[in-house]
């Protein structure tokens, strides 16, 4: 009984990973496409008006619109949009290896073999992702926007910010350790299911052989 509640539950997460991979390859498409278009069409008033208007960098807290910052340097802001965007085309490849790895980690519990082999692997790949994503993005983030900020003197327009443009941080939440250490901690369980059931397996075959020879006898 308890078998079959696994195999159902598995079926249906891997049902929802699908789910999210579709929204996941239609969110990549979308942004792969805005960041073209903005690399096309930026220059435009109507587009540089909007994009403007949707797009801020946060300094020290403080949320300035690109809009603000159009008396300065142009292209700045158009590459600042771009990376911004390759940014999260770079999460949106994470997520989608993610969900590949989860659906090879569901695979065999479907079947009935939650001890498999491949899914204390598969399960230390899938915290490795974590930990990426957790760290990469963030980085790229705080590196992107150090490059626009050393393109502006934001100080001749916001004034409160001269002092902490220079000082602004790089900012990571650290949550997705704990969830990286969850994972991490039941690919070791995993390994010793598959480790228990290949010595439970070996006995079986030594008392096999034993009963064959004995039988012979």
């Amino acid at each position: 009984m308890n078998q079959e509640k696994m195999k159902s539950t598995a079926n249906i997460l891997d049902i929802l990973a699908k789910i999210v991979r579709v929204f996941l390859w239609v969110g990549l498409a979308l942004v792969i496409i805005a960041a073209g278009v903005t690399a096309l069409a930026y220059g435009s008033g109507l587009f540089n008006s909007f994009i403007e208007q949707a797009s801020t960098i946060t300094v020290d807290g403080v949320q300035i619109p690109l809009s603000a910052l159009n008396v300065l340097q142009s292209g700045a802001a158009k590459a600042f949009i771009v990376a911004e965007l390759l940014i999260a085309v770079v999460v949106i490849l994470l997520s989608l290896k993610e969900v590949g790895v989860f659906r090879s980690v569901l695979a065999p519990v479907k079947d009935g073999d939650p001890f498999a082999a491949s899914i204390a692997e598969d399960l230390r790949t899938l915290g490795k992702l974590v930990i990426a994503e957790g760290i990469i993005p963030p980085v790229l983030n705080f590196a992107v926007t150090r490059i626009l900020l050393s393109a502006y003197d934001l100080s001749q327009i916001f004034p409160e910010t001269a002092g902490s443009v220079r000082t602004t941080g790089l900012n990571i939440d650290l949550k997705f350790i704990g969830t990286a250490l969850i994972i991490f901690l039941l690919s070791y369980i995993a390994g010793y299911g598959s480790e228990l059931k290949r010595n439970a397996e070996r006995r079986e075959q030594t008392e096999t052989i034993a009963n064959e020879k004995a039988s012979d006898l």
